[in-house]
């Protein structure tokens, strides 16, 4: 039986969000799309320096903001408050500005890759799972593909082989 198309679902934040048999989708939240994009300043910091030591001063040194908390906020580091450190509107503002990057940009997904809807419920259903559940869904898709190779015009993925327990 092939599965339904994601319901949608309200959750207490009043946001929609697709679910798959009761499995919560996975679509990246506001901190963590901030998270990734200050990861992606360090990077940058890095890179400008030639080496990874040092990038989190240069990076508090240009933005203003704290290299402890940036580090914190990266590890998602419970700060005083018990909390994960979030990436505030004023500190993306002026990590914004210390980087030279428009106002918004610390909101905006940057990553190469963003997965549809459906891909996302694929993973989020694929991390639910237990090692040997993750095994057996890998060593069926491959057999799947397998077995469908030549089907469609559009050739199947190839999957890699499963680790087979001795």
């Amino acid at each position: 039986m092939m599965p339904q198309a994601p319901a949608l679902q309200i959750v207490s934040s009043g946001f929609t969000h697709p679910t798959f048999e009761g499995v919560a989708c996975c679509m990246p939240t506001n901190q963590d799309i901030r998270r990734a994009n200050l990861a992606a300043l360090l990077e940058e910091c890095a890179q400008e320096l030639g080496d990874t030591r040092g990038a989190a001063a240069e990076l508090a040194r240009r933005t203003g903001v704290a290299a402890p908390m940036i580090s914190q906020t990266l590890n998602q580091k419970p700060h005083q408050g018990g909390a994960a450190r979030k990436i505030g509107d004023k500190t993306a503002r002026r990590l914004e500005r210390g980087m030279n990057k428009e106002s918004g940009w610390m909101d905006i997904d940057h990553s190469p890759a963003v997965l549809s809807a459906a891909e996302h419920v694929m993973l989020a259903t694929y991390r639910a799972l237990t090692a040997e559940q993750r095994e057996v869904l890998l060593m069926t898709a491959s057999e799947y593909a397998r077995l469908n190779r030549g089907a469609s015009q559009e050739a199947a993925p190839a999957f890699p082989e499963p680790v087979t327990r001795q």
